[in-house]
């Protein structure tokens, strides 16, 4: 094993300046290069005030300002009574993942601005990040198809080692975020497929299954393999929090899937769960305290899969959670998730892949896109309404092609580097996580928010363990700006007015 040396120096934000606009013909990007990058001012409010984070399709970046509360209540379009007395889930956080496509366009950079970018994604200055998510060996954003152990017939896997990308893309950048985090950071690992020799189709991509009857040699090996890189990622003191027995369980079941995938029906994840991995993880020195989020798929998936595994008592007890990802949330509401929830109230749900742009005839990257910022907004608030403890992004930062992608399945990023100017471009979508990741802190909780009419605002709200209270309201109207009213419950006869203009996100930080 080689030993993994990190070298490199805290950058401090240069100033609280702003966003560096560029105008593009697609919207507006918020350029950071080798001696300049934007910071998101800290609240920095005491009680009786508030600060109020603006973005917009306008030109507004997470632009700060403070109101005063009032003593009577003033006139407004909508009232929004915020009740921090009703607490809904308990929150885990936000994120994002390490993916090889991440790697690459990081290590592409001068060290001091790779250093930024990650400070930027993990720092309680930036967005605040708490969620890290791990591809077990390559994805679809890497840059070539490979495993830990390709030697046919090593049931024993006395091939198996971590590769040059988990050196060089994943391990030294995993290790800066958890310098600049000011929580352990919850890491959560997901396997895309198992060694094309494990697999009935004979290759990682193209669909396919495990070879061989459950519970047998293949079985059992795909167990120990999934130990095993738990196991090296400890040899190189990184810890994981969670585990997904998956990624996307139900593609595996298609013939000529584009990228690395593997099928698992539910029945399957759930003798898989409390029959091996389960028990593997419990016996583990470096598994023992690893979760098991199930699932890991579309919401459409979701109701069949957490039916069939968690009804089984014995595969339930291992699972801690449930895992969303958004790709077919244009077809089917968040209100599964509440269905969920009420079936099986003791496992979290946790949005663990996001990413605008995603369609195979969608422009990619769409610089500046405001559109895309609105729709993981939208999706985000739908979420948290409904019962989600966090929001995963998918790719931290990509290339002008969107990628790199060895499958040409690329999607948008919330950053894209330039590597050849020495310069990457913050978009509107990193600002719009940021609405929600650097306020509503892990160990808070949703809490009870109520419109006095139906508007074009989107809503949802939380308090955190220091008792301040957080209000994200997203006008999604073209034309009209509504003032609004805020009435805290916690603190009667306090009221905060305030406008937020058409295709606006704001964020109201109450200490």
């Amino acid at each position: 094993m080689r030993p993994v040396v990190l070298l490199f120096l805290v950058f401090p934000f240069l100033n609280a300046d702003g966003c560096n606009k560029r105008f593009l013909s697609t919207g507006i990007v918020c350029v950071c290069n080798a001696t300049y990058c934007d910071q998101i001012p800290p609240p920095n409010v005491v009680k009786g005030h508030a600060a109020l984070y603006e973005s917009s399709k306008s030109g507004k970046r997470l632009d700060r300002s403070v109101l005063t509360s009032v003593g009577t209540q003033p006139s407004g379009d909508v009232v929004i009574t915020l009740d921090p007395s009703k607490k809904y889930q308990k929150m885990i956080g936000f994120g994002a993942a390490f993916t090889d496509a991440t790697g690459a366009n990081l290590k592409s950079l001068p060290n001091n601005m790779a250093n930024r970018l990650i400070q930027q994604n993990f720092s309680p200055e930036g967005l605040g990040y708490t969620l890290g998510r791990v591809p077990i060996a390559s994805c679809d954003f890497s840059t070539r198809v490979y495993s830990y152990d390709d030697v046919d017939g090593d049931f024993y896997l006395n091939n198996f080692a971590l590769v040059r990308e988990d050196f060089q893309w994943k391990i030294p950048y995993i290790k800066m975020a958890q310098q600049f985090s000011n929580y352990k950071l919850k890491l959560i690992a997901s396997p895309w497929a198992a060694p094309g020799w494990m697999k009935t189709n004979g290759q990682m991509q193209d669909g396919g299954q495990l070879l061989g009857d459950f519970g047998g040699p293949y079985w059992q090996t795909w167990t120990h393999y999934l130990i095993r890189f738990l196991e090296e990622y400890g040899k190189n003191d990184i810890s994981f929090w969670a585990m997904t027995p998956q990624n996307e369980p139900a593609n595996g079941n298609i013939k000529g899937y584009p990228f690395q995938t593997m099928f698992l029906s539910p029945e399957m994840e759930r003798d898989f769960v409390k029959s091996l991995l389960g028990p593997a993880l419990r016996s583990s020195i470096y598994g023992k305290n690893v979760s098991i989020i199930i699932v890991d798929d579309n919401r459409n998936q979701i109701p069949t899969y957490a039916n069939v595994i968690l009804a089984d008592i014995d595969a339930a007890v291992y699972v801690a959670g449930i895992g969303a990802h958004w790709y077919s949330d244009d077809y089917f509401g968040p209100e599964l998730l509440t269905q969920v929830h009420n079936s099986f109230p003791d496992k979290f749900i946790l949005g663990t892949e996001s990413c605008p742009g995603w369609q195979s005839w969608a422009v990619k990257p769409l610089l500046g896109s405001w559109d895309r910022a609105e729709q993981i907004t939208a999706d985000i608030i739908g979420d948290m309404n409904n019962w989600s403890t966090g929001f995963m992004d998918w790719n931290m930062a990509l290339d002008p092609a969107a990628g790199p992608n060895w499958a040409n399945n690329s999607a948008d990023g919330p950053i894209i580097v330039f590597a050849n100017q020495t310069e990457y471009y913050k978009q509107p979508v990193w600002y719009a996580m940021g609405h929600f990741s650097k306020f509503a802190l892990p160990n808070g909780y949703k809490i009870d928010v109520q419109a006095s009419v139906k508007s074009s605002l989107q809503l949802t709200g939380f308090v955190n363990p220091d008792g301040s209270r957080v209000l994200v309201a997203f006008n999604n109207a073209t034309d009209t700006a509504k003032t609004v009213v805020v009435k805290d419950t916690s603190n009667p006869n306090s009221y905060f007015q305030y406008s937020v203009g058409a295709n606006t996100i704001t964020t109201l930080y109450i200490q």
